[in-house]
C-alpha cells in the first residue's frame, strides 16, 4: 500500500476511533499487510513481521539498518568486541541482536529480555535456533502500555543475571518508559550485572 494511503488510513483511524481502538486497528492493519507477505513469498526469517515492530511510529523503516546502526554504535563507542557478553535490556522485538548475529563470534554472548510476550516469542523462536549464544528472557515487570498485568514493578524487578555478568550493556528506549524510583532501580541493576570496566 502507497504511503500516503498509509497515512490516509492512520489519519481516518484517529478522528474516528477512541484511543483505546486505535492500536487495535492499526495491528489489524499491519497483520493484513504482513499476510499479503506472507502469501507473495517476500519477507526475510530474521525481519519480524510489521505487526510486531513498535520501535517508531513508521513500521516500514529498515529493520535491519536501523540494527547495524547501533551495533557500529557500540563498537565505536563503547569498544564492543566479538567476543564481548551483551545485555539488551528492552530488547524488543530482536532489532539489535539480530544486528549482533553478524557482529559477535561463537565465543560472545547475547541476552535481552523485555516485557511483551508476543516479541520475546518471536525472537526466541526465529534467533536462538539460528543462534543458539543469543537468549530472550520475558520480564514481568508491569507496564501501563505495554504489560498492564505484569507482577512486578520496575522500582523492583531484579534483572535475571548474576553480577559481573555482561561486558557491554545496550538500553535503548526504556529509560523514557520509566519513573524515577524506576530509573534509579535499573542503573543499580546496570551496575550490578557489568563486569568490572564493563561498559553501557
Amino acid at each position: 500500500m502507497a504511503r500516503s494511503a498509509r497515512a490516509a488510513f492512520e489519519q481516518v483511524g484517529r478522528w474516528l476511533t477512541p484511543k483505546r481502538m486505535r492500536p487495535r486497528l492499526s495491528r489489524a492493519y499491519y497483520a493484513i499487510l504482513d499476510a499479503g507477505d506472507t502469501i507473495a513469498g517476500r519477507g526475510d526469517p530474521l525481519t519480524p513481521p510489521r505487526s510486531l515492530r513498535r520501535i517508531s511510529t513508521n513500521p516500514d523503516n529498515d529493520y535491519r539498518a536501523t540494527g547495524r546502526e547501533f551495533v557500529a554504535f557500540l563498537a565505536r563507542e563503547c569498544g564492543l568486541r566479538p567476543e564481548d557478553a551483551v545485555l539488551d535490556v528492552g530488547c524488543g522485538v530482536g532489532r539489535i541482536a539480530v544486528a549482533l548475529t553478524e557482529y559477535l563470534s561463537t565465543a560472545g554472548r547475547y541476552d535481552g529480555f523485555d516485557i511483551v510476550p508476543a516479541e520475546i516469542e518471536w525472537c526466541r523462536r526465529q534467533i536462538t535456533p539460528r543462534f543458539p549464544q543469543f537468549r530472550f528472557h520475558l520480564a514481568d515487570v508491569r507496564n501501563d502500555a505495554y504489560n498492564p498485568a505484569g507482577a512486578t514493578p520496575a522500582s523492583r524487578y531484579r534483572f535475571p543475571f548474576p553480577d559481573g555478568s555482561f561486558d557491554v550493556a545496550i538500553v535503548a528506549s526504556v529509560f523514557t518508559h520509566l519513573l524515577t524510583p524506576d530509573l534509579d532501580n535499573y542503573l543499580r541493576e546496570l551496575a550490578r550485572v557489568l563486569a568490572p570496566g564493563g561498559r553501557a
